[in-house]
């Protein structure tokens, strides 16, 4: 196998990191050392119902991944599917919707969806697209692909699905991508009745879409005058897209570029020295910012790439790209931004760190607290945020804890997570998920478990040997219903403890509950 790979300086991250993977780009071509991945899979997912939902439309998964609002409707990408909400309006909780889930059963693309966008096509009807990322086998190795990419002109009823675009592998001209793995759809745009997705390996391409829609041709276009090599230039990895008027933004791990043509010709923006530039090369979001004081501004999510000098961060731009202006992060606090939301004047930056705001423009910040259901007592311990909206007067957020949302601009929340309910439909009357556990890759386990009545409840987890390892909730009162205890996998005075299987008795109610869990690091 004649194989090139990217060298350990040229290793690049993707945002929401959850799962470190080594992909291939091909068999017969490339071979790429790391990649980014998915914030979520659909193997890690556990099925289920909404908590504040008794609609089992809810996406069966738990990572919130992107959020559209078009029409009537809230579109929510999530790590195993699509789901759509039609929010109700005349209510106290924001959360109050119908909900619609769109699978492989409803002829949408398997896998966690990676890309998602909704646009008006000339002859003026509505086309939903999106991508799909899956898991694959390779020499009993997995690896992540790109699942394809389809579209909905009837809001999600009916769906057509394309497989993962790839290059000949006898094409001359450039140096294809001749397979889907490692090539992921991260992100998608319409400019006019053109259609863009930018997808890693897979690089830029664009689509022409006819009035009858019956040709699907892709084609390779990079942001600049290079013959595409995803291997061999950086600036050929997109990632991100954003369309504001004629103008085209394209955000990959070589910096921004802007097309005034739709994709003809090219402009590149990158990080120097120059505290005027980005903040980093690696760019996974592009947001614009459109107000009623006719300010039109770029953001950008500028990660570190491979340059001397860059951090994670926040630049944006006012002028269309003539200058540039850093405005959150910096080297020695650098903030890893997923995703962008606007409301007039204010903005809202989803981030590793939770969802920040800003009143100004980015002049001063303020971070929202922890995430805590007043109704249900859920709480969102993991901080990273995905993705965050603006629509049917509130605000929502999605983490890979679940779909958040607030009516008043993150005082009170409603927190939408999905799992199945114990002791209903064959399920326990507890158990353990993420099962196996991963202290380092999840914030807690949660010990799901039902109460017939108000009780004191102990949780208490053992060792393989029934010794007492921890008791993270000790006599705690809890209220009747569904509801679930959580452990961060610290043992005693908060030291880490080793892999294997524990057991957990949760007691409350005049009886106990026993589980285990594998906690595997």
């Amino acid at each position: 196998m004649n194989a090139r790979t990217i060298s350990n300086r040229q290793r690049i991250p993707f945002y929401c990191l959850t799962i470190a993977l080594v992909l291939l780009l091909s068999g017969t071509s490339h071979v790429f050392a790391t990649s980014p991945v998915l914030p979520g899979s659909s193997s890690l997912e556990v099925p289920g119902y909404g908590i504040n939902s008794t609609d089992e439309g809810i996406p069966p998964s738990n990572s919130i991944i992107d959020l559209e609002i078009f029409d009537r409707y809230l579109w929510v990408a999530s790590g195993n599917g699509l789901g759509r909400l039609e929010p109700l309006m005349a209510t106290n909780n924001p959360a109050a919707g119908s909900w619609q889930y769109f699978g492989t059963d409803e002829g949408f693309g398997d896998g966690g969806v990676s890309g998602l966008t909704i646009g008006i096509t000339s002859w003026g009807d509505t086309i939903i697209w999106a991508a799909t990322a899956i898991d694959t086998m390779i020499s009993g190795t997995r690896y992540a692909a790109g699942g394809g990419v389809g579209f909905s002109p009837d809001h999600g009823e009916n769906w057509f699905w394309m497989s993962q675009p790839v290059d000949s592998v006898d094409v001359d001209s450039l140096s294809p991508t001749t397979t889907n793995v490692q090539n992921i759809t991260y992100d998608i745009g319409m400019l006019g009745d053109r259609v863009w997705i930018a997808s890693f390996a897979g690089g830029l391409r664009y689509m022409d879409m006819s009035s009858d829609m019956q040709e699907f041709v892709w084609v390779n276009r990079p942001p600049d005058n290079n013959p595409f090599g995803a291997v061999d230039y950086l600036n050929h990895r997109a990632f991100s897209i954003a369309v504001d008027g004629n103008r085209l933004w394209v955000g990959t791990a070589g910096g921004v570029n802007l097309s005034y043509d739709n994709g003809m010709t090219w402009q590149n923006y990158h990080h120097s020295e120059n505290e005027a530039s980005l903040t980093g090369d690696f760019v996974p979001a592009l947001g614009v910012q459109r107000t009623s004081t006719n300010k039109n501004i770029l953001w950008a999510a500028t990660w570190a790439a491979e340059g001397s000098g860059e951090f994670y961060g926040i630049t944006k731009s006012e002028d269309f790209g003539f200058t540039w202006r850093r405005v959150l992060g910096s080297r020695e606090e650098p903030i890893r931004a997923n995703n962008f939301a606007f409301d007039d004047t204010i903005v809202y930056i989803a981030t590793d760190d939770g969802l920040y705001k800003s009143n100004d423009y980015g002049e001063t910040w303020g971070l929202f607290p922890t995430i805590y259901d007043n109704d249900s007592l859920q709480v969102a311990y993991d901080s990273r945020m995905y993705s965050a909206a603006i629509g049917f007067d509130r605000l929502w957020a999605g983490g890979p804890e679940g779909l958040a949302a607030s009516f008043n601009d993150g005082y009170d929340w409603r927190l939408m997570r999905t799992f199945p309910l114990p002791e209903s439909d064959g399920e326990p009357e507890t158990y353990a998920y993420p099962n196996p556990f991963s202290p380092s890759r999840f914030s807690v386990v949660r010990f799901e478990y039902r109460l017939d009545r108000d009780a004191v409840v102990t949780l208490e987890i053992y060792d393989f040997a029934m010794e007492l390892v921890a008791r993270p909730i000790h006599s705690e009162w809890r209220p009747a219903g569904y509801r679930n205890e959580v452990w961060d996998g610290s043992g005693p005075e908060g030291r880490e403890i080793a892999n294997g299987v524990y057991f957990y008795r949760i007691t409350g109610g005049g009886s106990e509950r026993w589980g285990k869990v594998l906690v595997m690091d």
